[in-house]
């Protein structure tokens, strides 16, 4: 599948920033999405993404931010 102009240009104008921390990736039942956007809302100035689907919560966010949320014990899967 090739996409289409618009997309194209979208992409070609994106860039990768590497944020110089350790960061935790883990996913949630949805029932814990308000645990999971406190902790995110926790983290100062740094890099965190929480992207809320039918079937999970899923949170990208500096390690020692998640290691202070009480988080990691309710996580059904983290990376």
């Amino acid at each position: 599948m090739k996409p289409n102009a618009a997309a194209r240009r979208a992409w070609a104008a994106t860039s990768l920033r590497v944020w110089p921390d350790r960061y935790a990736f883990a996913a949630f039942a949805p029932r814990e999405a308000p645990r999971v956007l406190e902790a995110a809302a926790r983290a100062k100035r740094a890099f965190v993404a929480v992207v809320v689907e039918a079937g999970e919560v899923t949170l990208t966010v500096p390690w020692r931010a998640f290691a202070k949320s009480g988080l990691a014990g309710r996580a059904d899967r983290t990376g």
